[in-house]
């Protein structure tokens, strides 16, 4: 059996010919790989640019299980339907949106890949774009895209939706539809549940400040300068507390100006980009006890599985993923957009009690393990293999 994917992923060619992709992406493929019983060949979009944050390695040489394949990311073709793969897993922007109207008249079962729904994508352009110009083109884009992506929905053979909000969505048009939640969060690097219970006890025995965090790209979508209206608040109200920042964007100057206005400096640490296995989880694991998410709109960021992953719960702006994962796990709360006074009230809240804080955390875990990286592959694969005859 073969298994065939063509994502909107893009490899980044250098002047000296070679050819590099991130990190997570080779390690979702090898996965793939790993439990398809059967050959997988990818095929990716070469372009001449990176902003790769995460990490990325060489394109790795084919074996029998995995093959890359590139092409020109702007002459796409498909030929890769030809090749007649049993399935192929593929996502919804134009033009893969054609794919699955293809593939009917083939035998090749086409899975489509999804993450944001038309309310996500709507809050993604009004953060995003501040001009009415802007979100004008931007809002006409949406609307064009969303017919398409609604065709691609019913021709498909199955799809699997990136977190509960996509899940929601998307089985309306497809009745053969997975939810999975993204991310990087193996189960051999969670803490265990003691582990995080003592944390909790050390950090109140200890009498240490609240210690928060938000990780991720700062910019517009994830809201980072929020992080300076709830730190406010906490002054406000006379908490001591430590604030952790990791990660780099567009927006990581404004929010050093933002920290130093209103004189947050010995209360921030804005550490940068940090390994993601070698320096942010640990850290998140053993210095982290409540994550705040202040993203405006609610794409399915792998951040919330991660950071639940280390025992750590969050709390989050009413976003349509942080909403419907907070019906899921208690490790998860919601307060109402925007309100940083709501979200000072909750983290304090859950940091009130050694009780309250380890009943949460240990929900974060314990759902994290359930959707570790290990287990949505799993998932993932066996719905694959439930479309071949």
């Amino acid at each position: 059996m073969r298994l065939g994917a063509i994502l909107t992923y893009k490899a980044a060619r250098h002047p000296g010919g070679e050819v590099t992709v991130s990190d997570k992406f080779l390690a979702e493929m090898q996965a793939y790989a790993d439990r398809w019983p059967g050959p997988l060949d990818v095929y990716i979009g070469l372009t001449d640019t990176s902003d790769e944050v995460l990490g990325s390695s060489m394109l790795p040489q084919p074996t029998e299980a995995l093959r890359f394949h590139t092409f020109e990311a702007n002459t796409f073709g498909f030929d890769v339907i030809e090749q007649l793969p049993d399935v192929l897993l593929t996502a919804i922007d134009a033009p893969l949106h054609l794919v699955p109207k293809r593939c009917r008249d083939i035998p090749t079962a086409a899975v489509m890949a999804v993450e944001y729904t038309f309310k996500t994508r709507t809050k993604q352009i009004m953060a995003e774009r501040q001009d009415l110009k802007g979100r004008l083109g931007g809002m006409k884009w949406n609307l064009t895209q969303e017919a398409h992506i609604v065709g691609a929905a019913r021709a498909a053979s199955g799809i699997q939706a990136n977190g509960y909000a996509a899940y929601n969505y998307y089985r309306r048009f497809n009745s053969n539809t997975i939810v999975y939640l993204d991310n990087r969060a193996y189960e051999s690097e969670m803490p265990t549940v003691q582990q995080v219970s003592e944390r909790i006890e050390n950090t109140f025995s200890a009498k240490q400040p609240l210690r928060l965090a938000f990780t991720g790209r700062l910019e517009a979508r994830k809201g980072p300068l929020e992080t300076v209206a709830l730190a406010s608040e906490l002054t406000r109200r006379g908490v001591d507390y430590s604030f952790f920042v990791a990660g780099d964007g567009p927006q990581r100057e404004e929010l050093e100006r933002a920290v130093s206005a209103a004189g947050l400096q010995e209360r921030f640490d804005i550490a940068g980009v940090l390994d993601f296995v070698t320096e942010l989880m640990p850290r998140m694991r053993t210095e982290a006890d409540v994550f705040f998410c202040p993203h405006p709109q609610g794409d399915p960021s792998c951040t919330y599985v991660e950071t639940l992953a280390c025992g750590v719960p969050i709390v989050g702006y009413a976003n349509e993923s942080v909403s419907t994962l907070a019906e899921h796990t208690i490790g998860v709360g919601q307060v109402p957009m925007g309100d940083a006074s709501a979200a000072a009230d909750a983290v304090l809240a859950l940091a009130a009690t050694p009780a309250s804080l380890r009943r949460a955390s240990h929900a974060a875990l314990g759902f994290a393990r359930a959707h570790s990286f290990e287990r949505e592959y799993d998932a993932r694969v066996e719905h694959f293999l439930s479309l071949v005859p």
